[in-house]
């Protein structure tokens, strides 16, 4: 399999890898590409430098490998590249961030650069509308909505000053119902609104949300936001559908934790120990009783987000600080058969942790009896 490299400029060469180098390892601070892997793409990739990430969209015609490479803090768009745009595009300056859409009708080459700070709606363009609009200042966002009815282009303009949202306010990212939003009170600074489908009446009757604070994402069911408690300041719910009554009796979390992002099975969140500050539990479907048994994760590691084959975790080394692991769906045994990040991060397997508690419970045992005696 040959591989690409660069050489200098945007000159690209061909060489062929070396035996058992068909996909390196990624150093600190790198991160693998997120997409569905087509036979032998990501191996011919050239590595990625610190601070990097390549392009989020499934690689069609060799796009990505022809693509020049991001100087630090920049990244490109996300979205299928149709008809060559991306390559076409000029380069983002440091801080700038391109609309979030498919590039329609050649609008994204005709807008204007954003300055520093400012975002661009994240909506497919419509009649034109995002062109009319204007800038926006600095620390200002538009509504994340399709334009359904002109509904947008009704509402007042976003100017300098500020004409519908106060500093710091964020509109709700929903599809707008006839004349939901305009009916809905305003949010006070630093709060935002629920993301999820709006129900009739749903948003109106739930109280108003605290500095700091957010509600849960997930499409409502009746009446469960409105019985659920509180969060307190830097906490948030899981992600996911809710189940009756199953956040209610879940534990608060402290300051600086995650739950898990995974659909709830029956008792399985309530049972599972608490996360210490900074660290994440697996992304992922829970099997029944999994995450128990697994070791905890240090401060500043972050699991594999994958779908979990049975023991496929505990043989695996542990993670070192800074580093992460390719995000991609495992083949049966790819992960085992992957080299390693570093030696001596290996941590212990079930069977050896059983013995390990069990020769603590005899030596208990041992000293207890000494002491008895």
């Amino acid at each position: 399999m040959l591989a690409r490299e660069q050489v200098s400029g945007l000159k690209w060469v061909q060489r062929r890898p070396q035996e058992g180098q068909d996909n390196p390892r990624l150093s600190a601070d790198q991160t693998q590409a997120l997409c569905r892997t087509d036979p032998g793409s990501l191996q011919d990739r050239p590595r990625l430098s610190a601070g990097q990430t390549q392009a989020l969209c499934r690689p069609d015609q060799g796009s990505l490998q022809d693509r020049p490479r991001l100087s630090a803090g920049q990244t490109q768009a996300l979205c299928r590249p149709d008809q060559g745009s991306l390559q076409d595009r000029p380069r983002l300056s440091a801080g700038q961030t391109q609309a979030l859409c498919r590039p329609d009708q050649g609008s994204l080459q005709d807008r204007p650069r954003l300055s520093a700070g400012q975002t661009q709606a994240l909506c497919r363009p419509d009649q034109g509308s995002l062109q009319d609009r204007p800038r926006l200042s600095a620390g200002q966002t538009q509504a994340l909505c399709r334009p359904d009815q002109g509904s947008l282009q009704d509402r007042p303009r976003l100017s300098a000053g500020q004409t519908r949202l106060s500093a710091g306010q964020t509109q709700a990212l929903c599809r707008t119902d006839p004349g939901s939003l305009q009916d809905r009170p305003r949010l006070s600074a630093g709060q935002t609104k629920a993301l999820c489908r709006t129900d009739p009446g749903s948003l109106q009757d739930r109280p108003r949300l605290s500095a700091g604070q957010t509600q849960a994402l997930c499409r409502t069911d009746p009446g469960s936001l409105q019985a659920r408690p509180r969060l307190s300041a830097g906490q948030t719910q899981a992600l996911c559908r809710p189940d009756p009554g199953f956040l209610q009796a879940r534990p608060r979390l402290s300051a600086g934790q995650t739950q898990a992002l995974c659909r709830p099975d029956p008792g399985s969140l309530q049972a599972r120990p608490r996360l210490s500050t900074g660290q994440t539990q697996a992304l992922c479907r829970p099997d029944p009783g999994f995450l128990q048994a697994r070791p905890r994760l240090s401060a500043g590691q972050t699991q594999a987000l994958y779908r979990t084959t049975p023991g496929s975790l505990q043989a695996r080394p542990r993670l070192s600080a800074g580093q992460t692991q390719a995000l991609y769906r495992t083949t049966p045994g790819s992960l085992q058969d992957n080299p390693r990040l570093s030696a001596g991060q290996h941590h212990q397997t079930l069977h050896h942790q059983t013995l390990h508690h069990q020769t603590l419970h005899h030596q208990t045992y041992t000293i207890r009896q000494r002491q008895h005696t």
